[in-house]
């Protein structure tokens, strides 16, 4: 079968994987080629930098999966990079809801079972792609780190006893 699109799967911090466990890790391995076996040619590229906000943006669907299929695993740092450049982020299931729950209108989030159907599906649906992309753009523009974090500190602050000014 020749494969008809290309999908691309980026792991920012690749490197920090220890035991070179990376993007074909045993849990991951069924995914991808279960994915592949569709027709899709997968790219896991080793970039950083200017490089891989080129790729992400080039990209159709930018896959987001587990490590090590540890379903309380979320990982923000993997996702900032796509979110800001407003790609279409297709994602196994993971997290705790306070995590993930911001982010579910800006993203698409199926079991990974589901994920090879998933990919198919967007495929062929580039404006509903660039909807979602965008408003995950816009949902990360708008969670800024001071106001994800003034409740949690003005109870704190409440709980400690302090004066807030």
């Amino acid at each position: 079968m020749t494969p008809t699109h290309t999908v691309c799967h980026f792991l920012v911090f690749m490197l920090c994987v220890v035991g070179g466990a990376g993007t074909n890790n045993d849990y991951r391995r069924p995914i991808l080629h279960a994915i592949a076996a569709t027709g899709v040619t997968i790219h896991a590229p080793l970039a950083f930098g200017e490089r891989l906000r080129t790729l992400v943006q080039r990209s159709r669907i930018v896959l987001n999966l587990r490590s090590f299929g540890n379903a309380d695993e979320f990982k923000m740092s993997r996702l900032m990079l796509m979110f800001a450049n407003s790609a279409f982020v297709l994602s196994e299931d993971m997290g705790v809801e306070g995590d993930v729950g911001p982010y579910r209108e800006g993203m698409v989030i199926v079991p990974a079972r589901d994920l090879p159907n998933a990919v198919q599906y967007y495929l062929q649906r580039p404006l509903l792609r660039a909807k979602i992309g965008e408003t995950g753009h816009q949902i990360f523009a708008a969670r800024t780190q001071a106001a994800m974090l003034r409740d949690p500190v003005a109870k704190l602050v409440q709980r400690a006893g302090c004066q807030q000014s």
